[in-house]
């Protein structure tokens, strides 16, 4: 993550925009469409299970969406997107440019360390098959390998899945997620590390209390507040702070270089942005997939013209609530374009 470049975006496009409040709108994707398909003649929805919401047009089932996942996509696509490696492999193979990457077992600690010490620039080591960032360490050398290969073995721990490690170069610029729904881009999100906005007066302490009660008011954010433990302090410490510190008027402090909404990101809604190159990029990337037609895909780029965008990752389990709830931005409506979308295409048969 270039956080210089990042830095420059916030300052240019985000710093003059209000924080988004939502206090009292409903995460929940069956309220959410139930609202929405009251004045839609033919349609309801089906709930078999909490996590499960069918949508049933005239009496047949559309599709619909089972935790973040839309259950138009198909077994072997999600299959294949839940294999990071598999996925690079579909990617390059429909010459979507994406990254290189080695895995390595658990068992593997010098091998990986020998392939770090050929490598002429910084690394990215991460989990697997892990999720929302977990275990991800970035500018990886020899140095502190070490502390990156433990942090990804112990994202592990209290999972059932087997160890493994991927170690892939480290691309310039920042990480948005691009939602494609149904083959087509919908939304796109600007993931930010874990940050305060400083003001010459408060404290980090109370920039940080500041921050997460507005994050409370915040359907997606509310449950994934900046936690000020052990971690952070050492964080302080290191860059000789503590909670008493005053950052200065309008300075932002990154505490991670990982883009962790459940650390305490931010996300910023950038779909007015991002050109038609990087949209047509998300496209392609879901639909290098088989069976795959709705996803969230993760892109670095270098500027929202960048021309030579790389695809970090394919997710078949896209977080449809980010989009509708936005730290900052105008927020999109994906759930309700699912249904849209789905009515549309069944339509003719009524």
């Amino acid at each position: 993550m270039d956080i210089k470049l990042l830095k420059e975006v916030i300052e240019k496009e985000f710093n003059s925009l209000p924080v988004n409040n939502f206090y009292g709108h409903s995460s929940s994707i069956p309220k959410i469409v139930k609202d929405y398909i009251v004045d839609i003649d033919g349609l309801e929805i089906e709930q078999p299970t909490a996590l499960k919401t069918r949508f049933i047009f005239h009496g047949e089932n559309i599709g619909g969406i089972s935790g973040q996942t839309i259950l138009t996509n198909k077994r072997d696509g999600m299959l294949i997107a839940r294999d990071k490696f598999l996925t690079e492999e579909y990617l390059k193979k429909n010459e979507v440019k994406t990254t290189n990457s080695k895995i390595f077992t658990k068992n593997d600690l010098l091998f990986a360390k020998n392939y770090i010490a050929e490598q002429h620039r910084n690394m990215v080591v991460k989990p697997y098959n892990l999720s929302s960032g977990k275990g991800i360490t970035l500018d990886v050398n020899l140095k502190n390998f070490n502390y990156a290969w433990e942090k990804a073995i112990s994202a592990y721990e209290n999972t059932k899945e087997k160890v493994k490690i991927i170690i892939q170069e480290q691309l310039p610029g920042i990480e948005a997620r691009f939602l494609v729904i149904e083959g087509k881009f919908n939304s796109a999100i600007l993931r930010v590390p874990t940050n305060i906005v400083g003001d010459g007066e408060k404290t980090v302490r109370e920039l940080i209390k500041e921050k997460n009660l507005q994050r409370g008011r915040n359907p997606h954010l509310y449950k994934v507040l900046i936690k000020m433990d052990d971690v952070l302090e050492s964080f302080l410490k290191d860059n000789k702070l503590n909670y008493d510190s005053i950052i200065p008027n309008k300075e932002v402090l990154f505490f991670w270089k990982v883009s962790n909404i459940a650390l305490g990101g931010d996300t910023l809604e950038i779909s007015h942005l991002v050109s038609n190159k990087l949209k047509t990029l998300a496209e392609k990337a879901v639909k290098a997939i088989p069976e795959l037609h709705s996803a969230g895909v993760d892109i670095m780029f270098e500027s929202f013209e960048d021309k030579n965008a790389a695809v970090l990752e394919v997710n078949h389990a896209a977080n449809l609530i980010m989009h509708h709830y936005p730290w900052k931005g105008t927020p999109k409506k994906p759930i309700l374009d699912l249904v849209d979308t789905l009515i549309e295409r069944n339509k003719f048969y009524y």
